[in-house]
């Protein structure tokens, strides 16, 4: 078995373990319906959260109610629930009764935080058979991110160091535990980006890019757009990249290469279009735009001062990306060196993150709701992290031994934090806070910006939001120590084969 494959099942087994096994979010919920909406009877319409009704969802041109969000997972989950669906009636109603609870599906909420009698129970086990999709994604991202390592540095240590890094120590990991669109449009941008890319050892004026990869390019990112409506801030960077790329080449081939891009990109998105003309009138319309006071009423987002969001985004004690996913500053450490070495990748890729930061962050739903850290920016998280491979390889070839030890003891107190976020019950957390205090501190965004109650000093207290690992019985405390010590295992392993190639720099 080839070390790829190594890695892509080893991601699969951790994923599986923390992931919760039903949806948690009213989000998710609406996109899952959509799934089962197209195994039932073809079409994509969705009905009413029982605990919301009227969330993520619009009136169409038909009278029915369709989602306000990307359609690629619904259709992507599409085929698990039409095999959930039959081995769901087959469950005997020991087995049913033991299965987790969708907090949006029928009673879920009143049923986990109330102990009011389960309502449809075969409904969550669908959502719970359907889990390996989450799983199947993550790891798929994974897999992704290492093929753009081994781009930038070909086969070696630094490669296996960031990608270790980006599948333990990131936010990827806790959220391959929901059925969450991020995950999905994440997966898609990243290979996106990799069939751009040339082998590492080709000079980049020598590069010809086969039509077939760049329209497979666009058309992925095309995908991305359709699981995430917000990955079409990234279209214009994306073209930046090739723009900058090609200087120096001739003209005509650069205006194949982009037009082979866009015609992946425009067919995706064209079809995109149609899907919502079909269902709201307009190729440009969400659906987000159809009733005003809906989306006043459920908050969807208007454009604001961006102070607020800038902060919560960053340094916010429920989203703030340097304190949920530290990985980050690995990346921005090391962005010189992406910068000295793929000048056109890093000038592309900075810009695209700089812009999707001030563009969040003057909007009103900055925090992206209950999720673990910046959820909004979950996408960004892997091409911050593109510069730590080529800083883990120039450490070892400058010998800086200690500046080495230090990345490797980084890298692991990262993956510490990320399965103790992957263990414990974010979405719970953020349910209880509601019902403690009232819904006044998210009006106000409190809960996203208050210390007091910040999600990482509560989640320890929670029971195990993992299925598997939470019918163990063990609590958060005992899990993050005792897996813990298998995640710094793993990192120690992986920088000792290359430690002792370094000096005492």
């Amino acid at each position: 078995m080839s070390r790829g494959s190594r890695l892509f099942w080893l991601v699969c087994l951790a994923y599986a373990l923390t992931a919760y096994g039903g949806t948690r979010s009213p989000d998710a919920e609406v996109t899952f319906r959509v799934g089962e909406a197209l195994v039932d009877h073809g079409r994509p319409d969705v009905k009413n959260l029982e605990l919301w009704p009227g969330f993520g969802a619009a009136t169409g041109r038909d009278g029915r109610q369709y989602a306000v969000f990307g359609p690629l997972i619904s259709y992507g989950l599409a085929p698990f629930i039409a095999v959930a669906g039959p081995v769901a009636d087959r469950l005997p109603p020991a087995v049913l009764a033991q299965v987790p609870i969708s907090h949006y599906d029928t009673n879920g909420l009143e049923s986990l935080f109330n102990g009011a009698p389960q309502i449809g129970a075969r409904s969550h086990a669908v959502r719970w058979l359907c889990s390996p999709f989450n799983v199947l994604v993550g790891a798929l991202a994974v897999i992704g991110f290492r093929r753009i390592q081994r781009r930038l540095c070909g086969a070696s240590f630094g490669a296996d160091a960031a990608t270790a890094l980006f599948a333990f120590g990131t936010l990827l990991w806790p959220y391959a535990g929901t059925f969450l669109s991020e995950p999905l449009a994440m997966a898609c941008a990243i290979f996106a980006l990799d069939l751009l890319l040339p082998l590492a050892t080709m000079p980049t004026t020598s590069i010809a890019r086969q039509p077939r990869r760049l329209a497979l390019a666009g058309a992925l990112l095309g995908l991305s757009v359709a699981a995430h409506v917000s990955l079409v801030l990234f279209i214009p960077f994306f073209a930046l990249y090739l723009l900058l790329d090609g200087a120096g080449r001739p003209r005509a081939d650069r205006l194949r290469e982009g037009a082979w891009w866009l015609g992946g990109l425009g067919l995706v998105l064209a079809a995109l279009g149609a899907y919502n003309a079909a269902r709201f009138g307009s190729p440009l319309e969400t659906g987000r735009g159809v009733d005003p006071q809906a989306a006043e009423l459920f908050r969807y987002g208007v454009f604001t001062g961006p102070w607020p969001g800038l902060y919560g985004l960053l340094l916010g004690s429920a989203k703030g990306l340097f304190i949920w996913c530290p990985a980050v500053i690995a990346g921005l450490y090391g962005w010189r060196h992406l910068n000295r070495k793929w000048r056109a990748l890093s000038l592309s890729m900075a810009a695209a993150l700089v812009f999707r930061l001030l563009f969040l962050a003057c909007r009103s739903d900055w925090h992206g709701g209950y999720a673990a850290g910046p959820r909004y920016l979950l996408v960004a998280i892997p091409f911050l992290l593109l510069p730590v491979g080529l800083l883990a390889d120039e450490l070892v070839a400058r010998g800086r031994r200690r500046l080495l030890a230090a990345l490797g003891v980084f890298s692991a107190s990262c993956a510490m934090l990320t399965l103790y976020v992957s263990l414990g019950g974010v979405f719970r957390h953020f349910q209880s806070m509601k019902m403690r205090h009232g819904a006044e501190v998210f009006l106000d965004d409190r809960i996203y910006l208050d210390w007091a109650l910040c999600p990482l000093g509560y989640l320890y207290q929670w029971p195990a939001a993992p299925y598997l690992l939470g019918r163990t019985g063990l609590g958060v405390p005992i899990l993050t120590m005792a897996l813990g010590v298998l995640v710094v295992s793993g990192f120690a392993l992986l920088y000792r084969r290359v430690l002792p190639q370094a000096g005492e720099g």
